[in-house]
């Protein structure tokens, strides 16, 4: 009796952590059909978010993979078919890779995501989702990886939904101990500090964390992670007044790489900019596209140019094709830095506020000479 005994503990042994153990799985970048490339990798980003929420799968996330296949001169961005998928899957140790399309088709914008065995090369789970609203197709992701997770219905929560009333608003979902945890609505009391209006999404443990959509009483709208109750992660910013943040996050502000899109009305309509930001503001290395078609690549801080920048203009227009390379200081060409005219003139010399000031003006049509202003 002993001996089965001591046979049977031995054989649970070994099955139970077997049993326990999550795939490891890994989402290779959306590919884009209607949509920029930096909307992708959000998007990408946040459907990584919902998979983790599932506790279903031990995710490498996207920077683990990018460093593990640069040591192998591979690259996870130029994946796109299910050969090369699962290649990459087989060099990250995954069991399953998640592969993906999101894209817009006239008004409509859809994702169709695959799981895919590793092993075997079998599509286990394949999903497609469409809606008018890109806001709205994100709130189906949650949904989604739940179905790739196994789970039945994918739609609805089997936990019991209750009632809480909370120092900060009303509250309607799952919990735990007593506190929200698992998928939930928070109602905001009317006099919050902040202005909230409602979060819908995930909490841990009585706190906000996971994915989730904020809104506030202005019309302004969050969609994205949030980690210990700040949004931190990938986010997308909806303004009232029609202008778009899609981006990294952290501590509640821009920080990271990211995307400012401004609306079609107002002194910047048509405008966005994309590159680093810190603390809310620009700082680091962006590009600037203006509606006009000029564009500014080069260095940031605070919200401003300054360092090395290179300023081109657009095909039309007074300076059509001509282009500015230097150094700038309160958004304006300030120091040492060289003007190109699609003529062929060429100066190089000193600027301030957006003037030369001294320097050397030479051409195919002119004799080089030392000029202190603009030039006929």
């Amino acid at each position: 009796m002993k001996k089965h005994f001591l046979i049977t503990i031995l054989f649970l042994s070994v099955l139970l952590p077997v049993a326990a153990q999550k795939p490891r799985v890994t989402v290779i970048p959306f590919n884009s059909i209607g949509l920029s490339k930096s909307d992708a990798q959000s998007l990408t980003i946040l459907f990584e978010a919902s998979l983790q929420n599932t506790g279903a799968f031990t995710l490498i996330e996207q920077v683990e993979a990018v460093n593990i296949l640069e040591a192998q001169e591979y690259s996870l961005s130029v994946c796109v078919d299910e050969l090369c998928a699962i290649e990459i899957g087989r060099l990250l140790s995954a069991d399953q890779i998640v592969l993906g399309t999101v894209g817009k088709v006239v008004n409509l914008y859809y994702m169709t995501v695959k799981l895919i065995d590793v092993q075997t090369g079998q599509k286990l789970i394949a999903k497609k989702e469409q809606d008018e609203s890109l806001s709205e197709l994100v709130r189906k992701f949650d949904s989604v990886a739940r179905l790739l997770a196994g789970e039945e219905g994918a739609g609805s929560d089997s936990n019991k939904v209750v009632q809480l009333e909370l120092p900060e608003g009303r509250y309607e979902g799952t919990v735990k101990d007593g506190k929200p945890h698992g998928r939930g609505t928070l109602h905001f009391a009317d006099d919050n500090e902040y202005h909230r209006e409602t979060y819908e999404g995930t909490f841990k443990e009585g706190v906000i964390h996971g994915f989730g959509t904020m809104t506030w009483a202005n019309g302004d709208r969050y969609e994205g992670e949030y980690r210990d109750g700040k949004r931190t992660g990938q986010g997308i910013f909806y303004y009232a007044n029609g202008n778009r943040y899609v981006g990294e996050v952290r501590d509640g502000k821009y920080n990271g790489q990211g995307t400012y899109y401004y609306s079609d009305t107002g002194p910047y309509a048509g405008d966005r900019y994309e590159g680093e930001y810190r603390d809310d503001k620009s700082n680091g290395q962006g590009t600037y596209y203006h509606a006009n078609g000029d564009r500014f690549e080069g260095e940031y801080r605070d919200d401003k140019r300054n360092g090395q920048g290179t300023y081109y203009y657009s095909d039309t227009g007074p300076y059509a094709g001509d282009r500015y390379e230097g150094e700038y200081r309160d958004d304006k060409s300030n120091g040492q830095g060289t003007y190109y005219s699609k003529n062929g003139d060429v100066y190089t010399g000193k600027w301030a506020k957006d003037l030369p000031i001294g320097g050397w003006l030479s051409g195919p049509n002119r004799a080089r000479e030392w000029v202190t202003d603009w030039w006929d």
